[in-house]
């Protein structure tokens, strides 16, 4: 908290309740960290609040309730957090996004088996404003036909409204299940409302970095 000019490099944290929280602080770098089950209900592997010019490079964030949480996040005007090369993997959460956070370069990193990639928990956050380009999503739907390992078509997400139930804590034990992975499909072909646009990344990623 209020710090700044931290290097956060090669550490292992598992089992916390947060692995690397930063918190009104700026001016960091978290490079090749691997944060692992970070559980319960508030747990986290990165967390930012009011945190300005971060940079997160090639960290595996891994078996979390939410890989990376971002509030209000970069703060100070005119400047901007790097999200770059990491590999944001099998967690309840990939990118949990509270109150307005914009200007985050999220960029070449490996979006896999997440039950869900970004959550907006309220309308008023603008997630589209964030860079998003180059990276791998497991559930992209597009094709190569040029083989440049580019996808053809831009990748986009969306939140149904009908999906919110989703996030009652007394259902997110269920998350994965068969059952689950129904509701989101028919969600998805018969929304109830008009969906909220999340993201797009025009360049996805066809092959995993590894």
């Amino acid at each position: 908290m209020h710090s700044g000019k931290n290097y956060v490099r090669n550490n292992h944290y598992e089992f916390n309740s947060v692995g690397i929280f930063l918190m009104y602080s700026k001016d960091t770098i978290a490079s090749n960290n691997l944060i692992k089950s970070s559980l319960g209900t508030t747990g986290m592997g990165i967390g930012l609040k009011d945190a300005s010019n971060i940079t997160m490079k090639d960290n595996t964030i891994i078996y979390n309730a939410q890989g990376l949480y971002i509030d209000r996040s970069p703060f100070d005007p005119g400047t901007e957090n790097i999200i770059d090369g990491n590999k944001i993997l099998f967690n309840s959460e990939a990118m949990h996004f509270h109150s307005k956070s914009e200007s985050n370069q999220i960029t070449n990193n490996d979006f896999k088996g997440n039950i869900e990639d970004v959550v907006n928990d309220s309308r008023d956050v603008e997630t589209h404003k964030n860079f998003f380009s180059r990276n791998y999503y497991d559930r992209y739907e597009g094709f190569d036909r040029n083989s440049d390992n580019i996808g053809d078509t831009p990748h986009k997400e969306y939140q149904y409204a009908d999906k919110l139930w989703l996030y009652n804590e007394n259902i997110k034990f269920f998350y994965g299940s068969p059952i689950i992975s129904l509701l989101n499909f028919l969600a998805k072909l018969a929304p109830f409302s008009e969906p909220v646009f999340l993201f797009e990344d025009k360049d996805p990623i066809l092959t995993q970095r590894g």
